[in-house]
């Protein structure tokens, strides 16, 4: 059984490796001669200034943890699906602008031509790297292009509509 310094370990120059740093390299297993003033080596080791320099560097050192790891990947990924539906959105408002349907009015097993909501957000999908990554990536029941959601879309926006308009009306 040897003991090492973690903190020199992870922290001293490999190549300049010496025969006094037993800690930071192969390991320390006199226990003879482990403590003392003259012959200790865990005594002096610890007043040695690349131990020293060692701890510091330690003490700097920013250590996720696990749950930092994953709040910030799930953080990420919320920004992520954020900018796939304002990309979406962005679709909706241009057809509700200009008062395109979104859906065409006959069957679609008889028609090769999909509706103007699909072919826009596959037009918008060739300049739109985050929406064209989440079309080639997605599970196909979370695409948020189903004729429901492009309903809740279309619900949203008129209710911030409405909600602008009526601000308006009460600041006239």
């Amino acid at each position: 059984s040897k003991a090492y310094c973690v903190h020199c370990m992870v922290f001293h120059n490999h190549k300049k490796t010496s025969v006094s740093e037993p800690l930071a390299s192969g390991g320390f297993n006199d226990w003879k001669n482990a403590t003392g003033e003259s012959r200790g080596i865990l005594t002096r080791h610890d007043k040695c200034d690349k131990h020293k320099e060692a701890l510091e560097k330690t003490t700097h050192l920013k250590i996720e943890s696990v749950l930092e790891k994953v709040d910030s990947v799930y953080k990420k990924k919320i920004e992520f699906n954020r900018k796939i539906l304002l990309s979406i959105l962005d679709v909706v408002v241009v057809l509700g602008k200009r008062n395109i349907p979104f859906r065409v009015s006959y069957d679609i097993e008889q028609c090769k031509d999909m509706g103007n909501f699909q072919f826009f957000i596959q037009w918008k999908a060739h300049f739109d790297p985050i929406l064209h990554a989440h079309l080639k990536e997605c599970a196909t029941n979370a695409t948020y292009l189903s004729p429901t959601t492009q309903n809740k879309f279309i619900f949203c926006c008129a209710d911030e509509n409405r909600n602008i308009l009526v601000k308006d009306a009460q600041n006239a």
